[in-house]
């Protein structure tokens, strides 16, 4: 009885990942494409401060904006594999989830001219890229033959990253509503 109870469980578990996976998929998708935006959309993020929200900003503080983000995004992926083979999955995507979270807000609300907001900001969305750690597993949900399919669709989220912060910085003339402020 405690056998057919157990398999019962498993077997509910199971219907509840394959109907997830979808969704698991495409968040999984966004995560890394925002989170890889970071180094390839920072152009379109660097002309919409200065063209359309006037940024008296230098180029060499747009350049330690974009350096800052730019080392998180990579430091971020080290840090956080530490973090999942010592805490665990979950946990260290909420944090690297709350970091990217954090840092688009402030990218929303900051002010233009305020190069250590930005800069940190940055940092957070960039540092948050070590989530792309923790969905790769993602791909294992799905039967054999799509695997492949799966971890390809994550690398080409890489690529097009870019195209997530012009559409950030184009859809709206309003940074705030763009990164979610």
């Amino acid at each position: 009885s405690s056998s057919n109870s157990s398999s019962s469980n498993n077997n509910n578990v199971l219907e509840k990942v394959k109907h997830n996976t979808t969704f698991l998929f495409i968040f999984s998708f966004l995560i890394v494409s925002l989170s890889s935006g970071l180094v390839y959309g920072y152009p379109q993020l660097r002309e919409a401060l200065i063209q359309r929200y006037g940024s008296s900003l230098t180029e060499t503080e747009l350049g330690l904006v974009y350096t800052l983000g730019s080392w998180s995004s990579q430091g971020g992926r080290f840090f956080t594999g530490i973090a999942r083979d010592r805490f665990g999955t979950r946990l260290a995507l909420i944090v690297a989830l709350c970091m990217s979270t954090l840092g688009c807000c402030g990218l929303a609300i900051v002010n233009e001219n305020n190069t250590a907001l930005l800069s940190i900001s940055l940092f957070l969305v960039g540092f948050g890229s070590g989530s792309q750690l923790c969905v790769q597993p993602v791909a294992y949900l799905f039967e054999e033959k799509w695997q492949g399919t799966v971890m390809s669709s994550f690398s080409g989220a890489f690529q097009i990253s870019s195209l997530v912060f012009l559409i950030l910085t184009k859809v709206t003339t309003n940074r705030r509503i763009g990164f979610g402020g």
